[in-house]
C-alpha cells in the first residue's frame, strides 16, 4: 500500500469530528436563544397591551379615628388597589407609599395581616411610633400607589383624615400662678383669714389645667381632710370658710389642707397641693380675772388690809388673761369707782399691783371696781371685763421683824412655745422668818413682776406659780425672756379683830428669772428661689449630667433641736421613669443611666418635696421644676417597609437593576 494512504484516513476523521462539534453548538446556541426567547416572552411578551394604570381605593370612611395611646401596628384603615396588567409581570406589580402628611413618621404601611400587599393588592396603613393628641390631634395623609413598568404608572392619590382621639394620659397641673395671685400672701401654698370671716368668705380660688379633653380633661376639686371649717367648690375650685365656730385662733391658730384636682376619665388621675390656712386673729377674747375669791371668774376679790400698813406698800397683783394675741391679748388696768375710795389705792396699770396709797383706817370698808381692758385695735376695738374689790381694815398684829428670801436668787426655766395661755412654767420657792403659825395664817405672801423683757408674756400667781399670758413664738424671740420677781409681805388675810403678828416693816427680796423657750416643729420649709423653675436638658445626656446645683431653703425652727430645722429634698412626682436623681441634702439635680429620648417625652414636669424631719408630723413645703428635653440629630432616617422586591430584565440596556425604594 502506499505509504499516503494513513495519513488521509487521520484527516478525514479529524474534519468529520470538527463539523460535529460545529453543529453541537449550534444546537446548543440555537436551543439556549429559544430558552432565553421563551423567558423573555413570559415577562415582556411582544404581545403585551400597553401598560396600563392601577387604581386605588379607601377600605372605610375617608376619615377614621385612632386613640393616642394604640400600640405599635395597629391598624387604622385599609388600601386596595386594582391593576388590569398580569400581576406576575413588572407592569402589574404596585407599591403603596405615604405621599404627603407623614411629617412626623408615626404612620407606615404594612401588608395586610392575612396575606402580602404584592398577591393581594391591598395594603394597612398602622402606627409606627406613639401618638400624642396633645401635640397633633389630626392627620391629613395622601397615599398613592405605582406600578413597576417602564415608565411606572399612578394612580390618583386617595387623602384620608386620621383624628387622634385623646386618652387619659395627662393628669391635673395645679396653676401655681393663678392661685398664687387668689391669695392674701400673694403664695400659692399658704394665705391668711381672719378668725371672725363670715361662713362662705373666699379663702383662695384654685386653678388646674389638663391637657386632655372631653371628661379626661374635665377637673373638679375636692378636699382631703378639711376637719369642716373649709369647703371648696368642685367646680370652680373656690375654697371658702364652711363654719365660722371652727376658725377660732384660740383653738387651732393654722389649718394644714390637702387640695385635690381630679379629672373624670377612666382611669381617673389626681394630683394633690398642701395649702396652708393661717387664722389671723381677732380681738374676741375678753379679759378674764384670775386673782378673785373663788377661783378665776368669780367676780369679787376681798381683802383684809391692816391699818398699820404703810401708804406704797403692795397690797396684791390682780392677774387677767387675754387668750387673744399680740395687742388684742396685752391687759392694762384701771381702777373705778368714788373719788374718796380711788384715792386711797394706786393701781400699776400694766402689771396690776395695787398699792395703798392713803392709811385704811378701822372700820373702814373700801369698794371700788378693778377693770382689765385689753389693747385691741380696729374696729373691734378694746374689751373689758370688771371685778368688785372689798378693801377692809383689821387691828394690827404685835409687831415683830419680819424677812423674806428667795431660795434662789437666780432661776432658769423652760417652756415649750407651743404652751397654752395659762401653762404653768415654774414656782418660785421663797422662805420667811420668823416661821409662826399665826404668821403663817394671816399674812400674805405677795409676787409681783417688775422688770424684764418678759412682761406682758408671763404672770406670776399667789403662790408664786409663773404661768403664761400671751402665745409664745421661740423665732421672735430666740434668746428667751428675763424676768425680775419681786416678793414681799401684804395685806393681813385673816378675819379682821382677830390677834396676830406683823411686820415691823416691809422686807422685800427679788430674783431673776431666765425662760427659755423650747423650740417645736411650727414652721414649714420655705424655698427661697423661685417655686417653679425651668430647665433644660439635651437628649441622650450621660448619667450625672449635672441639671441644678442646688434648691436654696430655710426653715426657721431651731437647727439644735431634733430634726425640726433639717431639710431634705425629694422628687415626689414626674420621674417615675428614674431619668433623674436628686441629692437629699442639696436638692442637686443630676440625670441617671436611664436614657432620654425626645422624641418619647420631650417634657418632664418635676414635682419636689422639701421636707423637715421634725416631730411629730415633718412639715413639707413643694417646688415645681419643668425640664424641657433639646433635641438632638440621633434618628437615622428609616425604611417603611422591611422587605422590598428587585427586578431585572436581561434585555434592558446594560443590563442594569432597578429599585422602588421609601
Amino acid at each position: 500500500p502506499s505509504p499516503l494512504r494513513p495519513r488521509r484516513e487521520s484527516d478525514s476523521k479529524l474534519a468529520a469530528q470538527v463539523a460535529a462539534n460545529a453543529a453541537a453548538r449550534a444546537a446548543d446556541i440555537a436551543r439556549v436563544a429559544e430558552q432565553e426567547e421563551r423567558l423573555a416572552a413570559a415577562l415582556m411578551p411582544p404581545s403585551r397591551p400597553a401598560n396600563r394604570p392601577p387604581t386605588v381605593g379607601v377600605l372605610g370612611p375617608g376619615q377614621v379615628r385612632v386613640s393616642e395611646d394604640a400600640p405599635a401596628d395597629s391598624r387604622v384603615v385599609g388600601f386596595a388597589a386594582f391593576d388590569p396588567d398580569d400581576s406576575r409581570t413588572a407592569n402589574g406589580r404596585l407599591q403603596f407609599r405615604i405621599l404627603t402628611g407623614n411629617d412626623d413618621f408615626v404612620f407606615h404601611l404594612v401588608p395586610p395581616q392575612e396575606g402580602d400587599a404584592k398577591d393581594t393588592g391591598r395594603i394597612d396603613l398602622a402606627v409606627l411610633r406613639p401618638l400624642d393628641r396633645e401635640r397633633r390631634a389630626f392627620y391629613q395623609l395622601r397615599v398613592g400607589v405605582c406600578d413597576m413598568g417602564k415608565p411606572p404608572l399612578c394612580a390618583s392619590p386617595q387623602e384620608v383624615t386620621v383624628e387622634v382621639q385623646d386618652a387619659n394620659d395627662n393628669a391635673p397641673l395645679f396653676n401655681l400662678s393663678a392661685i398664687a395671685a387668689s391669695t392674701n400672701t400673694g403664695s400659692a401654698f399658704e394665705t391668711v383669714v381672719a378668725e371672725d370671716s363670715p361662713v362662705g368668705a373666699v379663702v383662695a380660688r384654685f386653678a388646674a389645667d389638663d391637657p386632655d379633653v372631653g371628661n379626661n380633661g374635665s377637673v373638679s376639686f375636692s378636699l382631703a381632710d378639711s376637719g369642716d371649717a373649709f369647703e371648696i367648690d368642685a367646680t370652680d375650685g373656690t375654697l371658702r370658710t364652711a363654719s365660722r365656730g371652727l376658725l377660732d385662733r384660740e383653738l387651732a391658730a393654722e389649718h394644714r389642707l390637702l387640695v385635690r384636682a381630679t379629672d373624670a376619665g377612666r382611669p381617673q388621675r389626681v394630683s394633690e397641693l398642701r395649702f396652708l390656712v393661717r387664722i389671723l386673729d381677732r380681738n374676741d377674747c375678753t379679759p378674764t380675772f384670775v386673782t378673785v375669791d373663788g377661783g378665776k371668774g368669780h367676780g369679787r376679790l376681798t381683802l383684809m388690809v391692816d391699818e398699820a400698813t404703810p401708804p406704797g406698800a403692795l397690797l396684791t397683783r390682780l392677774i387677767a388673761v387675754d387668750s387673744d394675741e399680740r395687742l388684742n391679748g396685752r391687759v392694762h388696768y384701771r381702777l373705778i369707782g368714788a373719788p374718796e375710795a380711788t384715792a386711797q389705792f394706786s393701781l400699776d396699770s400694766r402689771s396690776g399691783c395695787l398699792f395703798l396709797a392713803a392709811p385704811l383706817r378701822r372700820p373702814a370698808t373700801r369698794s371700788l371696781f378693778v377693770e382689765a381692758i385689753d389693747s385691741g385695735v380696729g374696729r373691734e376695738g378694746s374689751r373689758s371685763s370688771r371685778i368688785l374689790l372689798l378693801a377692809q381694815s383689821a387691828a394690827p398684829p404685835p409687831r415683830v421683824p419680819i424677812f423674806v428670801v428667795f431660795d434662789r436668787p437666780v432661776l432658769a426655766l423652760t417652756v415649750s412655745e407651743a404652751a397654752a395661755v395659762g401653762t404653768p412654767v415654774g414656782r418660785l420657792s421663797v422662805s420667811m422668818t420668823p416661821r409662826h403659825s399665826e404668821f403663817k395664817a394671816r399674812q400674805r405672801l405677795l409676787f409681783s413682776l417688775v422688770d424684764g423683757n418678759g412682761l406682758g408674756f408671763f404672770g406670776v400667781r399667789d403662790d408664786g406659780t409663773l404661768v403664761t399670758l400671751q402665745p409664745l413664738d421661740r423665732e421672735a424671740q430666740p434668746s428667751g425672756y428675763w424676768l425680775t420677781v419681786r416678793a414681799q409681805l401684804g395685806a393681813v388675810a385673816g378675819v379682821s379683830g382677830q390677834p396676830g403678828l406683823r411686820q415691823a416693816e416691809p422686807r422685800i427680796s427679788s430674783c431673776r428669772v431666765f425662760i427659755g423657750l423650747r423650740d417645736v416643729n411650727d414652721n414649714r420649709p420655705r424655698v427661697l428661689a423661685p417655686l417653679h423653675r425651668r430647665l433644660t436638658v439635651m437628649e441622650g445626656a450621660p448619667a450625672g449630667r449635672e441639671l441644678l446645683a442646688e434648691i436654696p431653703a430655710e426653715d426657721s425652727d431651731d437647727p439644735a433641736v431634733g430634726g425640726n430645722a433639717r431639710i431634705h429634698f425629694a422628687i415626689a412626682a414626674g420621674n417615675e421613669a428614674g431619668h433623674f436623681v436628686m441629692d437629699n441634702r442639696t436638692g442637686r439635680i443630676v440625670t441617671t443611666a436611664v436614657p432620654i429620648d425626645r422624641e418619647v417625652t420631650s417634657e418632664f414636669r418635676l414635682t419636689v418635696e422639701v421636707s423637715d424631719s421634725g416631730q411629730p408630723q415633718p412639715l413639707t413645703a413643694t417646688a415645681l421644676i419643668e425640664v424641657t428635653v433639646q433635641d438632638l440629630n440621633d434618628s437615622p432616617p428609616r425604611f417603611l417597609q422591611r422587605i422590598f422586591d428587585v427586578w431585572a430584565y436581561p434585555a434592558a440596556a446594560g443590563n442594569t437593576s432597578e429599585t422602588e425604594i421609601d
